[in-house]
């Protein structure tokens, strides 16, 4: 009987052999028995078989062109200059509203805040 688990336990492993058709076979180490599929349900055999032969293909992350680098690199770096420049913008900001270190200037934003 085969059944899905979410646990890790000895009959859990699982190894790769070779096929002489050219595929692989999926056997438990265990119980030597054999990984197979009818095109809808996972089934075990005690043999070796065309039935029980697998053919695995990688799948491989798409690739990135030239543009996406160049476009990611641009975002990264514009990222990189605003996190620097953005505390100066602020502080010349607020320097400009009238918060400044000589006190709130007269007839400054500040100024008018204050008396309010």
């Amino acid at each position: 009987k085969l059944k899905a688990s979410h646990e890790l336990n000895r009959e859990a492993l699982w190894q790769l052999e070779y096929s002489p058709n050219g595929g692989i076979f999926i056997i438990s180490r265990n119980h030597d028995w054999h990984l197979s599929c009818d095109g809808q349900r996972l089934d075990i055999s005690p043999s070796k078989g065309i039935g029980q032969t697998w053919i695995l293909e990688p799948i491989m992350p798409s690739t990135i062109s030239m543009d996406q680098i160049t476009m990611y690199s641009s975002i990264g770096a514009a990222t990189v200059a605003l996190s620097v420049a953005m505390p100066f913008a602020i502080m010349g900001i607020i320097g400009g509203m009238g918060f400044t270190a000589g006190g709130i200037s007269a007839g400054s934003v500040a100024a008018g805040m204050m008396s309010a």
